[in-house]
């Protein structure tokens, strides 16, 4: 579910939007929720609710827009990463089980063995994007990468 700010300008959004999630979690307690935040200062208050992806959209459109004018095309392979209309999407799925104990560069180089672009680790709650080569991968690590279709593990 997605539940955006009924007005951007109004701080006051994101406590209406807390009480959207609590009531979704309610209802429906495995559903994942992803909230727009207005007001930094309110992240907590949607972390507490239960909100899953948390997106504060002011510095995110500023950040991209400032990237893309110091890194030409930026914008462009953001933008194709994250729609589904063309080319490349951005995906998080589970590691191979072949793969727990191995090192990154070793999911790397089968991603690109199969057509699709690593871009990191998740493990936990925590995202590495780019991680050392070294990385060893661990039981639980999931893989982000970017490709035409979701990856089959």
């Amino acid at each position: 579910a997605l539940v955006l700010a009924s007005d951007i300008a109004e701080p006051s959004a994101d406590h209406e939007n807390a009480l959207v999630v609590t009531s979704l979690r309610r209802l429906s307690p495995r559903l994942r929720v992803g909230v727009e935040l207005v007001d930094s200062g309110n992240r907590e208050h949607l972390n507490h609710a239960g909100a899953d992806a948390i997106i504060d959209t002011r510095p995110t459109i500023a950040n991209l827009l400032v990237r893309s004018v110091q890194d030409e095309g930026v914008a462009d392979v953001v933008y194709e990463l994250i729609e589904s209309e063309f080319g490349s999407e951005l995906y998080r799925v589970p590691l191979p089980d072949g793969l727990i104990g191995r090192w990154y560069r070793d999911y790397a180089r089968a991603a690109i063995d199969e057509g699709h672009a690593a871009l990191g680790i998740a493990r936990g709650p925590q995202s590495m994007l780019n991680p050392e080569p070294d990385l060893t991968l661990v039981e639980g690590d999931e893989a982000y990468g970017g490709a035409p279709e979701p990856p089959i593990v």
